[in-house]
């Protein structure tokens, strides 16, 4: 806290945090290829034997780095970035989706992240929109079919999907499953996350309607993973439907609190 205000908390307007978010991959995409350009320039010095006699009495020596080929490292560089890209994809699409969630306040629709903005007629709005179904194409249509293209291509050029290059790069977005499902079952899951998390938050929200949907992806989902029944392992199968039955669980007693409305005092119960 300094003068009463926490700087630790990023004030921002609601485009302007949009924009950052959808810029976080690009920021980290970034950061991890400056750090590849230093493990390469530690290999070619490492290589060159150009580091004093004081470093080579280190543990930290440059001769102790193990990067003389410039393809491991940016095989691990891959692999840590489209980590980070799974987890971030679901945030992005849940921030953008937000632009068109609008409420009524005296008369004319608001954006209800940014009550400053009024919808379809404030300029930042429109930006704002545009910006939004931009980011949507990107992470729900670009960004699957790149980690298909991603797994696939490394399963051609590393040897096969068992090779170990392939399972140290991607590994963990297929060994769990069985192998037809190997090259785009990840991307599916990572297609229902963000509909579940971003899509649904514009469907009526606060509503009825908008837990009846959510509770018929999860089920929808459910019922895809039991006929299917992609995993390797059995005890994975059980852990993801059970997952499932929990999260379809929760979004129909979130129903059934919602159609019992009149019945019960709400704000008790919230």
């Amino acid at each position: 806290m300094v003068s009463g205000n926490d700087i630790c908390h990023l004030v921002l307007p609601f485009y302007e945090a949009v924009r950052l978010h959808a810029l976080t991959p690009v920021i980290v995409l970034g950061l991890l290829v400056l750090a590849w350009c230093v493990v390469v320039l530690v290999g070619v010095l490492a290589n060159l034997e150009v580091c004093p006699q004081w470093c080579c009495q280190r543990a930290c020596c440059l001769k102790h780095f193990n990067y003389t080929s410039k393809s491991m490292a940016w095989g691990k560089l891959c692999a840590l970035f489209v980590g980070l890209l799974r987890l971030m994809v679901p945030g992005i699409v849940s921030r953008a989706m937000r632009v068109w969630g609008c409420i009524e306040v005296n008369g004319r629709m608001y954006m209800a992240a940014d009550l400053r903005e009024e919808c379809h007629v404030s300029p930042t709005w429109h930006a704002a929109s545009v910006f939004s179904a931009l980011c949507l194409v990107v992470c729900l249509a670009a960004v699957p079919v790149l980690l298909i293209v991603l797994v696939r291509r490394s399963a051609i050029v590393d040897g096969g999907w068992d090779s170990l290059t392939c399972m140290l790069r991607y590994g963990d977005m297929y060994l769990h499953v069985r192998p037809g499902f190997r090259s785009w079952w990840e991307s599916v899951s990572l297609l229902q996350r963000s509909c579940l998390t971003g899509v649904l938050l514009v469907v009526v929200p606060g509503s009825s309607v908008q837990l009846f949907f959510a509770c018929l992806l999860s089920i929808l989902w459910l019922f895809i993973s039991l006929q299917l029944r992609p995993h390797v392992d059995a005890v994975n199968h059980h852990v993801h439907v059970c997952s499932q039955l929990v999260l379809t669980m929760t979004f129909l007693l979130g129903l059934c609190i919602r159609a019992d409305q009149g019945s019960y005092n709400m704000g008790l119960i919230e």
